[in-house]
């Protein structure tokens, strides 16, 4: 896991790429060019053709690059957070997986989760996806994680909820929204429900706690655990993230601030 302050990284032989990569300086594919890159020594990352990837800092623990435009796959196995790429205004840490992420100039891009688990950070704003799960985001905001498998009305009740909830004034519409997520998701959707439920506990009073509690396998009535949600009790909530079939390797760093 030692690496020495500002030490290049390796990149596989090209006629058109140097053959390392160091702190400042970015690396550009062409159209019918890929390029795989060695992170230190803690693993690789794939960049696609027409990409631009520009290595920010590397030492012991703490390895970041930036992408600029374009697509990569990062494979890693190094504790978590010690590699994370810049997506704008977002960084994306690795919590030890294997990840891809697209991103346009404009900012605009997706992440999608191979194995494993990344964190999605934007200023205050945290979410977490496992793998099998796939997130789009933009400068201000990242959406609810989904299965790229997700049936089509449930994405659907899933995107209208995310823009009723953009209109925080008009509550009932977001509820009426939750009722049409929450009869169209299948158990396989319980991460997504759990997303929606931490980053909006008011959804708690609706139909979402009930269908996420059916899916996790647990009792839907207890009264004392629902206001526990409602009222942001971290015990809570983490009782049924617990419940998740994989957990990340690294909990959430400011579990109090990453709550709603």
């Amino acid at each position: 896991l030692a690496w020495s302050d500002g030490k290049p990284w390796r990149i596989d032989a090209s006629a058109a790429a140097p053959a390392q990569l160091a702190p400042g300086a970015t690396v550009r594919t062409g159209a019918q060019e890929s390029l795989t890159i060695a992170v230190a020594r803690i693993g690789s990352l794939r960049l696609s053709p027409q990409s631009a990837l520009r290595l920010v800092q590397t030492r012991s623990g703490q390895h970041r690059v930036a992408l600029d435009r374009g697509h990569l796959r990062a494979r890693i196995w190094a504790p978590p957070g010690y590699f994370g790429v810049d997506a704008g205004a977002a960084e994306v840490v690795d919590l030890g997986c294997d990840f891809d992420l697209w991103k346009d100039a404009d900012g605009r891009g997706r992440v999608y989760v191979r194995s494993g688990w990344v964190a999605y950070r934007l200023d205050a704003q945290e979410v977490l996806l496992p793998a099998g799960f796939a997130m789009d985001f933009d400068a201000r905001r990242a959406s609810t994680p989904l299965r790229p498998e997700a049936a089509p009305d449930f994405v659907h009740a899933v995107r209208e909820l995310e823009r009723a909830l953009d209109g925080a004034a008009d509550m009932p519409a977001a509820e009426e929204a939750a009722g049409r997520v929450a009869a169209a998701a299948t158990d396989a959707d319980a991460f997504t429900l759990l997303s929606l439920l931490t980053r909006h506990r008011s959804l708690a009073r609706g139909a979402l706690y009930p269908r996420l509690a059916r899916a996790l396998g647990v009792a839907a009535g207890d009264s004392a655990h629902r206001a526990a949600w409602l009222a942001g009790d971290a015990s809570a909530i983490d009782a049924w993230w617990q419940r998740m079939p994989v957990q990340p390797k690294h909990w959430w760093s400011n579990w109090a601030d990453a709550l709603p």
